[in-house]
């Protein structure tokens, strides 16, 4: 869908929607990785007490996701907050 808009005497075409741009979308990276870092850091722990009915490998479920999945969902936010840098760095400001 378009609309047109007269600049001087020429009337030129002009999407309604523009599409958001690469650096826009990348601006938005950091903030999405600290949410979910916020997610992990205080979501989980509050959901312990619940999970503990559950047993994984002898160890309560609530126990297990904060000694080990908190742990590996940090090292994932982690390791893709170093990918995104260094394909930002190689793209040049």
């Amino acid at each position: 869908m378009h609309w047109y808009e007269r600049v001087g005497g020429a009337v030129r075409e002009t999407p309604i929607s523009t599409p958001i741009s690469g650096d826009e979308q990348s601006k938005r990276f950091p903030f999405v990785a600290l949410a979910l870092w916020a997610l992990f850091a205080f979501v989980v722990p509050l959901l312990v007490p619940a999970l503990n009915i559950v047993d994984v490998l002898a160890f309560p479920l609530g126990y297990f996701m904060a000694a080990q999945g908190i742990l590996i969902a940090f090292v994932v936010i982690g390791l893709l907050s170093a990918r995104w840098q260094d394909r930002r760095a190689a793209k040049g400001p």
